[in-house]
């Protein structure tokens, strides 16, 4: 059964100019606010519009299981390794804003294993001294760079005189040069 969009905007809640621009974005053409849609027209404009909610989505109030895992880590301070199942999971609160929590189990707590830094090197892992041949000279200091020679001092310049009047016109003319 077809239904006039004014009358489909009226009830979306939508001004029938949006309803129009929607329905010509998914290629409806030449529809105006007197115009009719079809069941499946109608529908497909109204999750243009954004007032279908999608199935990928969670309905708001719902929760759902995102992620589970099992971790095992040292705890901070002790000597135990822990190992827990964490348990991620999502609620909608509104159109979007999503609330995530992480919720942990413990499993199974045990001692750690010493580790080889905590434990005192033995005499027989101590390596050897060095025994240097005497024949062999020390080797040389790294080459230094030559050093720069001192900078020249600076001498005041003089700032430049200001240009003297031309002289005036002398009787002699200037001589002509030879060819």
């Amino acid at each position: 059964m077809s239904k006039r969009i004014h009358e489909l905007a009226k009830e979306w809640g939508q001004s029938p100019k949006d309803v129009l621009a929607a329905a010509e974005r998914l290629g409806m053409r030449g529809k105006r606010s007197q115009s009719s849609f079809t069941e499946e027209e109608a529908q497909r404009v109204r999750q243009a519009l954004g007032l279908v909610p999608r199935g990928d989505g969670l309905a708001i109030g719902k929760e759902r299981v995102v992620a589970e895992r099992v971790v095992t880590s040292v705890e901070a301070g002790a000597e135990n390794v822990v190992t827990a199942r964490e348990k991620t999971t999502e609620t909608r609160l509104g159109s979007n804003v999503i609330r995530r929590r992480t919720a942990r189990q413990v499993l199974r707590r045990e001692q750690a294993p010493p580790s080889a830094a905590d434990s005192q090197l033995e005499p027989r892992e101590v390596p050897p001294p060095l025994v240097l041949d005497s024949s062999v000279p020390p080797p040389l200091p790294d080459a230094i760079p030559p050093a720069l020679p001192p900078a020249p001092e600076q001498v005041a310049v003089p700032p430049p005189a200001a240009p003297e009047a031309a002289p005036a016109a002398s009787a002699e003319p200037a001589p002509e040069p030879e060819r």
